[in-house]
């Protein structure tokens, strides 16, 4: 009886404590890499429940540490999320020059996209967390 209560208890204070917003993501890197400095910032402004919108700040870096900067973002964001998979569905430059994506993310690569996310990309690649993992990881 007291661990029924108890077990009562503390799903009430769990729903009372929830908030239900989700962290959003922020990353931002300031070193060298090789021969050049790599300083940008990749931040999830949008949390919706199949994608999420992020906006990239480049100040500096070369084109594959900065390519590979975004990609790892976008892998984290997956991982918090739990989803294997993500894909990146659109591609834009924002009113003040920053790099804008929107990326979705599914527990499958096989997917029907225009159903699943409402848009599908001209070049449609989904990626896996847990290949990514090898590279990320190191």
């Amino acid at each position: 009886m007291i661990k029924t209560q108890f077990l009562i208890v503390a799903v009430v204070l769990g729903i009372c404590t929830y908030s239900g917003a989700e962290q959003l993501y922020v990353r931002e890197v300031d070193e060298a890499m090789g021969t050049g400095w790599l300083h940008m910032r990749l931040e999830e402004i949008e949390h919706a429940p199949s994608y999420s919108v992020i906006e990239v700040t480049h100040t500096s870096g070369a084109p594959t540490a900065s390519s590979a900067f975004v990609v790892r973002g976008m892998w984290e964001i997956a991982r918090q999320r739990g989803t294997p998979f993500f894909i990146k569905l659109k591609e834009w430059e924002g009113p003040d020059g920053k790099w804008m994506y929107k990326v979705g993310f599914t527990y499958s690569d096989h997917v029907d996209l225009p159903s699943y996310f409402g848009e599908s990309p001209k070049e449609a690649r989904f990626l896996s967390v847990q290949q990514l993992a090898k590279i990320f990881r190191r």
